[in-house]
Order: C-alpha cells, then structure tokens, then sequence
C-alpha cells in the first residue's frame, strides 16, 4: 500500500460505517520507548463520540481481547507471536465444567493433597487480585481449570513463547537459568513490584508477569513474594514432579524446571 493510500484509508469514514444495534470492537495502539501498548473497546454504539482507550503493554489478542472464567472474573489477553496467551494469572476456584477447585488454608493439608487445590498468597484474599490464586499441580493441570477454549500452558507453549522472544533453540530445553542474553525474563515482567534491581524488566512482551512468590512444598510456608514468581506446565516429569518456570527478580532471564506437584504455582492459559 502505497502513503497516499495509507493516508486516504485513515481518512474514509466509511471504513467505520455502521447500523443500530451492531456490535464494533475498537483497537487503539501507541509506542512509547520502543513498547508497543494496545487496548480494544467492545460496544454496540448509538451515536457517534470519541472513546478513550485504556492501553496495556503487548498487542491485545485481536480476536480475544478479554476472556472470562466460570467465576466471571475477566481477563486481559496478549498476542505473543502466533500465541493468544492471558496476561494475567488466573484466579477461578471453580473449573469450567462446574466443580469446585477445594481451596485449602492448612500447611499440613497442603502438602498432604493428591487432588487439585487453591489458595492465595499468604491465604490472603488481597492478593487475588494483585497475583491471581496459586494452585497445586493437580488443579494446575486439569484442563478445566482454564476457561473454554483455553488450555493451561504446556511446557511446549511456554518453548513456543520463549522462542518468540528470541530465545535460542538449543536454550529451549535447558534446565536452570535460559535467555538471559535475549532479555526473555525482562521481558515477561511488570517494571513495578519486584523487587531491586528487577533486572531487565520492560514487560515488552505483555505477558506482565507479577513477583508472587510460590507455596513452598515441604511445609506449605509462602515464599519468595517480591522476588520471585512461579508458574506451573502441564507437562509431567519424572513421577509425582512436572515442569515450570521461574522468573527471578535479579535475572533477565526465566528459569525451566521441575517441582513436586504439591508445590503452589501460579497458572497461565493459552487460547486453543
């Protein structure tokens, strides 16, 4: 498309034509030091007026801006490569077929579990909204945990994530520390509230990864808020581990390893 057609297509109203009772999604984009932010308005308008967009960092998932659990709690999406990924962990104590994820509070009944769990950082219902819930590896795997349409991420989508970002192939399948040169850690976390120096962080990706620590396996204890966040895989290991990852408020890259299922994580969905 040559500038003179880019030019006359910004200009033709009649791009945006429309009749009462259509329903129109609205996408606004924006760049700010080298961060692509974007944000969608769906409405179904009666006249015409100016709308105000709320930007995040990532480009929104076009064909899903949001998703919403059986909860009703609604999430924003990112586009990372050819991936519709939540951009925020979930927070659903209810799996998408209607039974109910047993929320557990106890040390000693947490680490005792072999069925899917819930609970909140420092069994704090504050923290929520601020980290979404951790669960257990058994719920963490269900693929009802997610909503329909969605998965949780296997350790393959987070390898597909990851090497969008520019991790190296032979990286991919490392354990410990991996993409620290290609900035793939920074890139997945918030700029605010972790902790110094929170290396690297930009957030470019969207992924908009929050410091919320984990549910520590050997006693139930919370641990590492501010420092560090864990998020499981679906994928299994060798018996009673599986698969996840790690960011590290002093790294600028994300850590792939194993962990006992009872371990509390977080979880993120991938669109089908």
């Amino acid at each position: 498309m040559s500038q003179e057609q880019r030019v006359r297509a910004k200009s033709d109203r009649s791009l945006f034509t429309w009749a009462p009772g259509d329903e129109l999604r609205y996408i606004g984009y924006a760049t700010s030091e080298a961060v692509l932010y974007s944000g969608a308005i769906d409405e179904v308008p009666e006249v015409s007026a100016t709308r105000t967009f709320e930007l995040f960092a990532g480009l929104t998932c076009p064909e899903s801006p949001t998703v919403t659990d059986i909860d009703g709690n609604v999430y924003r999406t990112v586009q990372i490569g050819a991936q519709c990924w939540m951009a925020e962990n979930l927070r659903t104590s209810t799996y998408s077929d209607g039974w109910p994820i047993t929320h557990l509070t106890e040390n000693a009944d947490w680490i005792e579990t072999n069925t899917g769990a819930w609970c909140n950082y420092d069994n704090d219902s504050a923290n929520d909204t601020i980290y979404g819930k951790l669960y257990n590896w058994y719920a963490a795997a269900n693929p009802s945990v997610c909503p329909q349409g969605w998965h949780p991420a296997s350790d393959s989508d987070w390898q597909q994530m990851e090497s969008t970002l520019g991790m190296t192939e032979s990286e991919l399948i490392d354990a410990g520390f991996r993409g620290e040169a290609q900035n793939v850690g920074g890139q997945l976390k918030t700029t605010t509230m972790w902790d110094p120096p929170n290396s690297g962080a930009t957030n470019a990706s969207g992924f908009a990864g929050p410091p919320g620590g984990h549910r520590y396996v050997n006693n139930g204890n919370f641990m590492l808020e501010g420092a560090y966040a864990h998020w499981w895989t679906t994928t299994a290991n060798i018996p009673g581990t599986a698969y996840l990852r790690i960011l590290y408020d002093s790294s600028t890259g994300i850590i792939r390893n194993i962990s006992n299922k009872r371990q509390g994580c977080y979880v993120r969905c991938v669109r089908n």
